[in-house]
């Protein structure tokens, strides 16, 4: 997998240095909806929950993009679930 770093597209944090998960609307350059900080879980198989509102209406994709400045760590989404405001 290595030999492919070369691939990998970084992005640089807009709000938190320490790294964030970026929620952006129809596009991965589109409207950003949500950003939620990445926080202190960087080493090992660790897995983090992020939950952040969406302020978004009607049906619309979604690009998950992390930016953190670079790929080690290399970020995974498992899963996602979408609510309905409560």
């Amino acid at each position: 997998m290595w030999k492919d770093i070369k691939s990998v597209v970084t992005h640089k944090p807009s709000r938190y240095p320490s790294g964030e998960l970026q929620v952006r609307a129809d596009r991965c350059d589109g409207e950003l909806l949500a950003t939620m900080p990445l926080g202190g879980t960087t080493h090992g198989d660790e897995t983090s929950h992020l939950n952040a509102p969406l302020h978004a209406q009607g049906r619309r994709d979604l690009c998950f993009r992390f930016a953190t400045g670079g790929y080690d760590p290399l970020w995974v989404i498992d899963s996602v679930q979408l609510k309905a405001g409560e």
